[in-house]
């Protein structure tokens, strides 16, 4: 069994596509292809050019699916019209969105945004196949199951077992100091300049940090903060000036398959 459902994030909307469904299954999904942006450099006197660093490229997803419509147990086009009209609720063009893709056992997320509205291809008098184009601009599936955990003085160590470096959100309660939260391999750190006087998150893939009455404060961060994520591998953070510190993240994947 296979699953795909897209929820738009603007209106609320969402449709779910499924091969239990006979007319309104997935037909084919290009979720793995993804491409990446170099920097790189030729010495002089030298062959070829040293690499310096890399960014993944925002990627384009393919979703193919078949729609139809029965009415009082007959196979209708009219409903099968209907049915189109209700899919375009959903993926309105430049509205983003969250698409969702499970096999029954796994469960995968990627956030999108529905790229243009296709012109649906008829199949039979009752059947249509539409293939919608999503854009990714951050191009990671990330696992649905979400992990936790939770620091104290003294830090903690967490474990990326995925092979990618993965964003997170930290929710931090009110302290009587400033808060620090210092990644040990590098020091890479995100340190705020004043205390916050109330509960608030930091949000590693969005770059934010926001208070519990929907302040963004990213103004009171220091001038040497950077929004880093967890590293593959063994982890190792450090906390200062917090009262409890919950780390929350998902495993990321280039693709679904």
């Amino acid at each position: 069994m296979t699953k795909v459902t897209y929820a738009n994030e603007i209106n609320g909307l969402s449709c779910t596509f499924s091969t239990d469904t006979p007319l309104m299954f997935p037909e084919d999904i290009d979720g793995c292809s993804c491409g990446c942006d170099a920097i790189t450099y030729r010495p002089l006197n030298l062959n070829g050019q040293r690499f310096v660093s890399s960014t993944l490229t925002a990627r384009t997803l393919a979703l193919t699916v078949n729609f139809g419509g029965k009415e009082n147990g007959k196979y209708s086009r009219k409903e099968a019209l209907k049915r189109w009209e209700e899919i375009q609720r959903v993926f309105v063009p430049g509205n983003m969105g969250t698409l969702t893709w499970t096999n029954g056992t796994e469960s995968r997320f990627i956030k999108c945004r529905t790229s243009e509205t296709p012109k649906p291809a008829q199949l039979l008098p009752y059947l249509f196949r539409a293939t919608f184009s999503l854009t990714a601009d951050y191009p990671m599936w990330f696992d649905s199951v979400e992990n936790v955990a939770e620091l104290s003085t003294g830090g903690v160590t967490i474990e990326n077992l995925c092979g990618l470096e993965v964003p997170f959100i930290a929710e931090v309660s009110a302290a009587s100091d400033v808060f620090v939260i210092v990644r040990m391999s590098d020091g890479a750190g995100i340190g705020l300049a004043n205390r916050i006087n109330e509960d608030f998150t930091i949000d590693t893939a969005a770059c934010t940090v926001t208070t519990a009455s929907g302040e963004l404060v990213n103004h009171q961060l220091s001038v040497n903060s950077t929004f880093f994520g967890i590293l593959p591998g063994i982890n190792r953070f450090n906390v200062a000036g917090h009262g409890t510190v919950k780390l929350k993240w998902h495993k990321a994947y280039m693709g679904i398959f």
